[in-house]
């Protein structure tokens, strides 16, 4: 967990994000902030630079890619991607 977004991986190696993505940090990882709130309608506008999703969203990956470890913390997050 970061200082207000959490990570979850799952056993099929997919990421899953939600919590408050301050600033546009893109900690989420889910996209431009304004898809995430107009087009996916999967967060909502919190202030004038943030965004908050409050429920799990799957992260999109590269096509062919697992992920194997995950980190969050601060305003960031990472993921170590492996090849299927």
């Amino acid at each position: 967990a970061g200082d207000y977004h959490v990570l979850a991986l799952t056993e099929k190696g997919n990421i899953y994000s939600w919590g408050l993505e301050s600033q546009f940090s893109g900690c989420l990882g889910l996209g431009k902030p304004e898809d995430i709130v107009n087009n996916q309608q999967i967060g909502s506008w919190d202030g004038p630079r943030n965004i908050c999703v409050v429920k799990p969203v799957k992260v999109p990956l590269p096509e062919g890619k697992y992920c194997v470890s995950i980190a969050a913390g601060g305003w960031q997050s990472a993921a170590l991607l492996v090849s299927k």
